[in-house]
């Protein structure tokens, strides 16, 4: 959309007039553009259009002319309008570029400063494009208009000095014939204007036409001498001298570039000072207060990468405050670039959203950059895919500053938060500022991760963002209402708001003889409830609807689901913008609420049995849409609106999510559909049969395990246990414990998450309860066996694993058996005294058909790594890594995959290649400790072999935060390293005084303690 007015007042569309309407609308637009950018407050644009005799009515044409000027310039039917009503009046917000005055103010300062600089180029190419815009005088329909003339005066002035400007350029390149063209005209124009007159005569000479430059000299000072009675100035006066002089140095003006003719007197230019600054604009969308606030946070942003933590309770005005230092930030930084995004609090929003919003406001698709490289390891992926952002982000930071701002990081998803945690605690060297707000309430494993890593970043700052005090509380009352409020209204309403700006606005937009007396209401709801009710009732049928769609909301779903046609569902969404209720969402196409309490009291207001129908009605539009987010919206509006929708379509909707998000790699959001699937399969009129749903369960467990949510783990597989026994189910608690087995790769299931204890004690209690069931019996006990693996009593878990591999041969069952099988295999999973028998176990598990043989197989692999490795069969054990990182990456199988990166470090150690071992060693704590499944220190018993290898272990920083099963030897060694022989002795003898089991860690450790013992003597 274009919008000229220099000529008659034209908007354009793909190069297609519009019709913009009769006189007085045309005038309503012209006062807008004229201040564009800016409020224009009513009353001032009802005296340029109705002059100050209007009749009573005035207001309601207005309203009537705004809003057929909107639904003319919308771009398209659900697109936003330009015209805001922001008090006092109306704004027309069009990006400057649309608009041929802004243009052509833009070139014009251009080519003055080239012709400043003496670039003769540059000056003529923008003081052409600057004249090229003019097709008349300024609103030439409009042109007699008192509110138009001075304006047009001015802008008159600027397009005659944008006219000398031009002039000069051509005459510095040379071009005479069209600068002396340009010079006649505009010296015919304003015949009294000097440096017309000198140009002209200049050009002349130039020309080789001298007598002509002394007769415009003679003519211009009778003008001046029968008009006004005054002489040329001195410019003029010289000129003439030089004319006469037939100077040489008047044939080369204005000379080559950036050298100045000497002797040459030119006419003073009017010197044009910049623009005053702005004042703070004095509208309900200033910031009240706050000025400490502000200097904080401008001042952790300064030098380009700080971080910054807005946190406090909703409406308090963390976004508001975020986005006001974003501004100043941008003004006050050079070429600097501000990326916002949202988290809207709608579960049904698709994984990744903020980043996406991100990725799509660094001019990239989304899609592209955030799927899995075909190259990267299946437990690298997502590392793969941070760092192509970190690239996406780099190039944006190289190119300027930038500052990403994301707001309400509390309703983010758990893909985007991870990311953001990495960027948080990333080396590498970005000039990037962020800004989080979180709103105060008890934050998650994956919340509290990010504001760890971000308040660890030195230079970081936290800022709770306090309440207004009474007096900012008054003014903020008075810009929005317009009204003064006394002192004592003040404290009141500061004490029953607690100085909420949010809750003190709602206040501030009663009508006025609700706030008689100084009456405040108590209850923040009333009065949002009262701001509601005053809607038009359509308005709230759409604002319901958009509630129930969710953020952000898209105009065609919600045309498709109020079945109003576009435009007026448009005027409907501008009505509803200019009561405040919704704003056009940032960084991402359609709209949201502008507060998430304004679309929680929508929601409250509708019945329940109403809100369903309407989660049915969107389910039922989004299946006529597509999209990548389908699938997800989808399922969950159908899922929302049970019991009304039907319950087998909703698990359909729900499986295809879930599997949508597995094969997009997002194992978290796979889970929480597995779970809702797991919900809504509860809800069957008829009870579905007992293995889908123990499918469910373990495509849940299984997703969890590749998100490696470890403690999520035990506890999801503990209550269905616990289900399964109540409603009798034994073949469930076997399908639970053998999915068990395999959630935690080739390592035993105990040692991930933080308490294994409660699902341990679980599996011992309902041990005798399956024991008619021989199959499930057989997959307790080896589960069990796994998680007693570090039982003090070694001989508890030998036991459970030699009863369960006896269980399930009885029972004849080949997938019992591959279960006790792997079982026992796991127990001892990397025991050194135990490598021969494991590696037997695993050869028979290998020539057992079972359900479960493509998965095993990678577990195997890994198995084998270990025990091989532990028999010196170094060849045998490389050939194992190679067998199981290929299925694992086949399987999608992260664990797995992370587990073997440790085995690749090992490897490249006992060839001697300590620095590369070191780096594997690093990537794979990197990759590891990103999840819940990094808990037993593998990480420092790498780097303890290594410093010992490299005779570097004094280097060592003390245990006090690696396994409790090493710390102590450990610190024994690492004390004989630093020379400390009496202490070294001390801990070395308490460390094998200790009682404990026979682990993974025991023989390693006894081996490097004796050779501590043996340096002693």
């Amino acid at each position: 959309m274009e919008y000229r007015v220099l000529g008659p007042l034209e908007v354009v569309r793909d190069g297609v007039p519009v019709d913009v309407g009769g006189p007085k609308q045309r005038a309503v637009l012209a006062v807008l553009l004229l201040d564009a950018g800016r409020v224009v407050p009513a009353d001032r644009i009802v005296d340029a259009v109705w002059g100050a005799d209007h009749p009573p009515s005035v207001m309601a044409g207005l309203q009537a002319y705004v809003s057929n000027l909107r639904r003319v310039l919308r771009d398209d039917g659900a697109a936003v309008s330009p015209i805001v009503r922001r008090p006092p009046g109306y704004l027309l917000d069009v990006p400057p570029g649309a608009i041929d005055l802004t243009r052509f103010a833009d070139d014009a300062a251009v080519a003055h400063a080239a012709v400043t600089e003496r670039d003769w180029s540059a000056a003529r190419d923008a003081a052409t494009r600057a004249l090229a815009l003019w097709r008349g005088p300024l609103l030439a329909d409009l042109q007699d208009e008192p509110w138009v003339q001075p304006v047009a005066t001015g802008l008159q002035e600027r397009r005659g000095e944008c006219t000398e400007d031009l002039v000069t350029a051509l005459l510095g390149l040379g071009d005479i014939t069209t600068g002396l063209g340009l010079a006649r005209d505009l010296h015919s124009a304003d015949p009294l204007r000097e440096r017309a007159c000198w140009l002209y005569a200049v050009a002349l000479y130039r020309a080789g036409r001298p007598a002509d430059a002394l007769a415009a000299y003679r003519e211009h000072a009778r003008v001046l001498d029968d008009e006004l009675g005054l002489e040329p100035g001195p410019a003029l006066r010289d000129l003439q001298g030089a004319i006469l002089r037939q100077d040489p140095e008047l044939s080369s003006w204005p000379g080559r570039p950036a050298a100045r003719v000497p002797g040459v007197v030119e006419p003073a230019v009017p010197e044009r000072p910049a623009p005053p600054p702005e004042p703070e604009p004095d509208t309900a969308d200033s910031l009240v207060g706050r000025r400490r606030e502000l200097a904080t946070v401008t001042a952790a942003l300064s030098d380009g990468g700080g971080w910054v933590i807005l946190t406090g309770p909703a409406g308090i005005g963390k976004t508001r405050l975020a986005q006001e230092a974003a501004g100043r930030w941008s003004r006050d930084v050079p070429a600097a670039r501000v990326l916002r995004v949202a988290c809207p609090d709608d579960e049904g929003v698709p994984d990744w959203w903020p980043v996406r919003q991100l990725v799509r406001e660094l001019g990239a698709d989304p899609d592209a950059v955030l799927s899995r490289p075909a190259a990267a390891g299946v437990d690298a992926a997502r590392f793969a895919v941070y760092e192509r952002l970190l690239a996406l982000l780099r190039a944006a930071a190289d190119d300027g500053p930038l500052l990403v701002l994301v707001d309400d990081v509390q309703w983010a998803d758990s893909t985007s938060v991870r990311f953001l945690t990495h960027l948080a605690g990333s080396a590498a060297a970005i000039r990037l500022g962020v800004v989080l707000t979180v709103r105060d309430g008890p934050a998650g494993p994956d919340l509290g991760a990010l504001l760890a890593a971000a308040v660890r970043r030195p230079g970081t700052r936290q800022l709770a963002v306090p309440p207004l005090d009474a007096g900012e509380v008054g003014e903020l009352v008075r810009r929005i209402s317009g009204e003064p409020v006394d002192r004592r209204d003040a404290d009141v309403l500061a004490a029953r708001t607690g100085g909420n700006p949010f809750f003190v606005g709602e206040y501030a937009r009663l009508p006025a003889e609700d706030r008689a007396g100084g009456s405040v209401p108590v209850a923040v709801r009333s009065v949002l409830g009262r701001r509601l009710s005053a809607l038009d009732p359509a308005v709230l049928q759409v604002l319901r609807a958009a509630a129930v769609i969710g953020e952000p909301f898209d105009p065609e779903l919600l045309r498709a689901v109020t079945r109003l046609d576009t435009d007026e569902l448009a005027d409907l969404l501008d009505d509803a913008a200019d009561e405040r209720i919704v704003q056009v969402s940032p960084g991402a196409a359609g709209w949201r609420f502008a507060h998430g309490l304004l679309r929680d009291e929508v929601l409250a207001g509708i019945s329940d049995v109403r809100v369903r129908r309407l989660h049915l009605r969107v389910a039922e539009a989004v299946s006529a849409g597509g999209g990548v987010d389908r699938l997800v919206r989808r399922a969950a509006h159908l899922t929302a609106a049970l019991p009304l929708a039907d319950p087998a379509e909703a698990l359909v909707a729900c499986r295809a999510a879930a599997v949508d998000a597995e094969q997009r790699w997002n194992s978290d959001a796979a889970a929480q559909w597995w779970g809702t699937a797991l919900r809504v399969f509860d809800q069957l009129p008829e009870a579905g049969p007992d293995r889908e749903r123990d499918e469910l369960v373990i495509a849940r467990v299984a997703a969890l395990a590749r998100a490696g949510r470890g403690q999520t783990v035990l506890d999801v597989v503990d209550a269905a246990v616990l289900d399964a026994v109540r409603a009798g189910r034994t073949s469930s608690v076997g399908r639970l414990a053998s999915a068990l087995l395999r959630t935690t790769g080739a390592w035993p299931w105990a040692v991930y998450g933080e308490d294994p204890a409660p699902l341990l004690s679980r599996l011992a209690g309902v041990e005798q309860l399956v024991g008619t069931d021989p199959v499930a019996h057989a997959q307790v006990l080896a589960a069990l066996a796994v998680g007693s693996c570090y039982d003090p009593d070694g001989t508890v878990p030998d036991l459970l694993a030699a009863r369960a591999v006896e269980v399930a041969e009885r029972s004849g069952d080949p997938d019992a058996l591959a279960d006790a099988l792997l079982g026992r295999a796991l127990t001892f999973s990397g025991v050194a005294e135990r490598a021969a028998e494991s590696v037997e176990i695993l050869e028979r598990l290998a020539g057992l058909p079972h359900r479960q043989q493509q998965v095993d197989d990678v577990l195997r692999h890994g198995l084998l790594t270990m025990a091989t490795l532990t028999l010196g069969r170094v060849e045998d054990a490389a050939r194992h890594v190679r067998q199981g990182i290929a299925g694992s990456e086949l399987l999608r199988l992260p664990v797995s995959r992370a587990q073997l990166r440790w085995t690749e470090g090992m490897l490249a150690q006992w060839r001697g290649e300590l620095g590369e071992a070191e780096r594997l060693y690093d990537h794979a704590y990197e990759l590891h400790q990103q999840t819940e499944l990094y808990r037993s220190g593998v990480h420092y018993l790498a780097m303890l072999a290594l410093r010992w290898d490299e005779g570097r272990l004094a280097e060592l920083p003390d245990p006090s935060r690696g396994n409790a099963e090493i710390a102590p030897a450990a610190l024994a060694l690492i004390t004989a390293a630093r020379g400390d022989g009496d202490r070294a002795a001390e801990l070395i003898r308490a460390e094998l005084d200790r009682p404990e089991p026979v682990v993974w860690t025991s023989h390693g450790r006894w081996a490097m303690l004796a050779h501590a013992v043996a340096d002693l003597g």
